[in-house]
């Protein structure tokens, strides 16, 4: 496994990203990730569920990034637009990578959104190279706090919808697929981005 594994990631350089505020439009979750991530020069990466071009633009030039998307529409918005990736229409549960391929894999959704949560863990798994990162995003809710928010959090069509997840629940779902060294770093106040290793 490489070093860097066990670097935190303040001690490293994060991606900057400065530039993004004008041209580039990124979310909270997108821009929090890329601030909490280091990816150095030729490493491959896949990037989950990103319809943002200025998300897999932000990744630095020279890196092997694939894009995988299941919505039709955020995946031809994507190929036709001038990024530096090869973007594929795929679900998770048919990846067409093999095993060991990626230094890094970013879901870009935060997790509470993602209904197959353990198979693309499982992929992610399987994907990664030994010593391979894995980088997610999910709400925030301090003292179990997700269980009230929750409460008053409805859909479109008026459901209840849970919008956080317990640190818990997202750690024994990342322990429970093998990863290692799980981190979490809150940006913006409400936002958890978290880190975790295939050793």
């Amino acid at each position: 496994m490489s070093e860097k594994a066990f670097i935190r990631p303040e001690v490293l350089t994060p991606i900057n990203t400065e530039h993004c505020s004008e041209k580039i439009k990124l979310n909270l979750y997108e821009k929090s990730m890329l601030e909490c991530t280091v990816i150095d020069k030729n490493e491959t990466v896949l990037c989950l569920y990103s319809n943002n071009e200025g998300f897999f633009n932000s990744l630095p030039s020279n890196n092997f990034v694939f894009g995988l998307n299941k919505n039709l529409e955020d995946y031809n918005t994507l190929k036709n637009s001038n990024i530096n990736a090869e973007i594929s229409f795929q679900t998770t549960e048919d990846m067409p990578f093999e095993n060991e391929f990626f230094n890094h894999l970013i879901i870009a959704q935060p997790l509470h959104k993602i209904n197959n949560l353990d198979n693309v863990l499982s992929e992610a798994f399987r994907m990664l190279k030994s010593g391979g990162q894995l980088i997610f995003s999910c709400n925030y809710a301090p003292f179990n706090s997700h269980k009230i928010i929750n409460s008053f959090c409805k859909d479109e069509f008026g459901f209840q919808r849970d919008m956080f997840l317990s640190k818990d629940f997202i750690t024994k779902k990342i322990k429970n697929n093998f990863f290692q060294n799980l981190d979490f770093y809150l940006q913006y106040g409400f936002i958890n981005v978290g880190t975790a290793w295939k050793r």
